[in-house]
C-alpha cells in the first residue's frame, strides 16, 4: 500500500469494474442504507503481543525473531 489516499476516493478498490452495470444501483443502495462508515487501521507489534502458540508456529520470524 503506497499511501492511505485510496481511502479518500469516493469508490475505493475496484467496485466499479467488478460490478459493471449494477454499480449505480449499489451506490444508491449504499446512500440510502448507510448512516456512516469508519475505517480503523491497527498495527501489530510482536514485542507487545501474546499470540497463541499456533500463530507463532505459523510465522516464527515475525512473532519470535531470533536476537542478532
Amino acid at each position: 500500500m503506497e499511501s492511505l489516499k485510496y481511502l479518500d476516493d469516493e469508490t475505493p478498490w475496484a467496485n466499479r469494474s467488478v460490478m459493471g452495470e449494477s454499480f449505480e444501483r449499489y451506490r444508491q443502495l449504499m446512500r440510502d442504507a448507510l448512516v456512516s462508515t469508519e475505517i480503523i487501521l491497527f498495527a501489530v507489534n510482536p514485542k507487545m503481543s501474546n499470540p497463541p502458540k499456533a500463530y507463532v508456529e505459523a510465522d516464527p520470524d515475525f512473532w519470535a525473531p531470533k536476537p542478532k
